[in-house]
């Protein structure tokens, strides 16, 4: 079995770093802005309204489009089933 390389550092010190880090690439737009308990990029879905294809909703993250019935409340569409993206924001 191979050695793990353990840091001399606390956890805490460790995921504060690390969060530390996250921030950075968040704000020069190298990642997306996640949800720092699970981990998940936050979004939320583009609402469009075609005369020929009807409502549909477009994830911001991913980009693919989903046709429902009814609201996305009524269809517990808080997160995009592609990418996983929260979806629970005050723009639903």
């Amino acid at each position: 079995m191979k050695g793990v390389f353990i840091p001399d550092v606390t956890i805490d010190e460790f995921r504060n770093a690390s969060l530390e880090g996250v921030e950075a690439l968040i704000a020069e737009g190298t990642m997306l802005d996640m949800d720092t308990d699970t981990m998940r990029p936050k979004s939320h879905w583009i609402r469009h309204d075609d005369p020929d294809k009807g409502t549909y909703y477009e994830c911001e993250c991913c980009g693919v489009q989903w046709a429902i019935d009814g609201s996305l409340e009524q269809n517990e569409m808080y997160y995009c089933p592609k990418c996983g993206a929260d979806m629970r924001e005050e723009d639903d």
